[in-house]
């Protein structure tokens, strides 16, 4: 009777997490040892319901949506379960814009991240121009629904993004930056990582990152072969130093 009891009980739960997913996706976190900051939106609701980007190439239309296309969708389904993931991208897939978002989610729904965003220098990645990366963080946020926002604040020096009821933060640094070695990251965002000269000894940086569970995505347009990017992409092992060595199997 026992394991009949609890056969139905697993039954219930799979009937309630099918009427009621997003409670589902809040009680796996709980589990998982997140701590969510308020109910959370699944990462696809929030970049497909939620998400405005910016394109200044085109005059009549320069807001727009990502569009739900399938290899989106699976770029966020793998983003969540994989740590390590190598994305070569093209300016038509949206990939900077969808991982900047999907950072941006992490921070506000989770509390306590430690997110970096690198670029091969720090204007790139701070608030210098409308398509730096933080800048791109920040016109997501601003368009979302007031009901959704949180109280934050930005800073120029250092760039930063931070999320003051939840203790997130978002912080856009240069490739050889003293902060990826001061700092173990939950998330990391590496945008045209193929084209950063100093790419190997900022990898070897952000090891403790990937050795602690945390999350590294770096992505970029091809740059030839070599370069570490190509390596990682290839599957390819590789060095920093002797003593320093982070090697594919």
């Amino acid at each position: 009777m026992t394991q009949l009891n609890q056969y139905s009980k697993k039954i219930r739960a799979l009937e309630e997490a099918k009427e009621h997913p997003l409670n589902a996706i809040n009680d796996f976190a709980t589990f998982m040892g997140y701590e969510p900051n308020r109910k959370v939106i699944s990462a696809k609701d929030f970049i497909f319901g939620y998400v405005y980007t910016l394109d200044p190439h085109d005059m009549n239309n320069p807001i727009k949506r990502i569009p739900k296309k399938h290899y989106i969708e699976r770029l966020i389904e793998i983003w969540e379960i994989e740590k390590l993931l190598m994305v070569v991208k093209s300016r038509q897939m949206m990939a900077t814009w969808l991982f900047v978002a999907l950072n941006l989610w992490l921070a506000m729904f989770y509390r306590g991240q430690y997110i970096f965003f690198i670029s091969r220098k720090e204007a790139d990645a701070g608030l210098d121009s409308p398509l730096s990366l933080l800048s791109r963080a920040l016109f997501i946020y601003k368009h979302l629904p007031d009901n959704m926002k949180i109280k934050h604040y930005t800073s120029r020096q250092p760039s930063m993004l931070k999320f003051i009821e939840n203790d997130s933060v978002i912080h856009g640094v240069s490739q050889d930056s003293d902060a990826l070695r001061q700092y173990t990251a939950s998330s990391i965002l590496n945008d045209e990582m193929a084209f950063q000269e100093h790419s190997r000894e900022s990898f070897a940086a952000l090891k403790p990152t990937i050795d602690g569970g945390g999350r590294l995505t770096c992505i970029s347009t091809p740059n030839g072969k070599s370069n570490l990017f190509y390596e990682l992409a290839a599957d390819i092992q590789w060095s920093a130093k002797k003593e320093d060595s982070y090697d594919r199997p």
